[in-house]
């Protein structure tokens, strides 16, 4: 991103993503992680970026919302440069593929994981409703 974006780790960490996009597409880049915050998955959008030292770039943006205790907490957005380059161009489907594939994994972890949980309250509530024997109980 560094390299994208001419900004260093510190200077955008907690701050806004429209640091990032145009005014020309800041607009769509709202709408684009709204509804990606709401469950879609997006590929191949395509934005300008405003690089720190004012130029700008094209990006190609993947992005799927991640989800943890059934709940979307984030986005995983990944983009590529495209300034330049053709839009008729074929994308890179082992990319987009790979992409898929991470985000199916953490949705699969997302659900064992809720499963795992609902398990274990099970078993401390029974652990918590069992009533202890007292010692009157015991005949020797």
């Amino acid at each position: 991103a560094e390299e994208l974006t001419g900004y260093s780790e510190g200077e955008v960490l907690n701050r806004h993503f429209r640091l990032l996009f145009t005014l020309d597409d800041l607009n769509d880049g709202f709408l684009f992680f709204y509804q990606t915050m709401k469950g879609c998955y997006s590929e191949h959008s395509r934005f300008r970026i405003r690089r720190r030292d004012g130029s700008t770039r094209v990006v190609d943006i993947l992005a799927s919302p991640i989800a943890f205790d059934g709940q979307i907490r984030a986005a995983l957005t990944i983009a590529q440069d495209v300034t330049g380059q053709n839009s008729s161009t074929p994308y890179d489907r082992s990319r987009v593929l790979a992409f898929k594939q991470f985000s199916q994994d953490l949705e699969r972890w997302d659900r064992e994981n809720r499963t795992i949980k609902q398990r274990v309250q099970k078993l401390i509530q029974k652990l918590n409703h069992k009533t202890p024997t007292s010692d009157s109980d015991h005949s020797n």
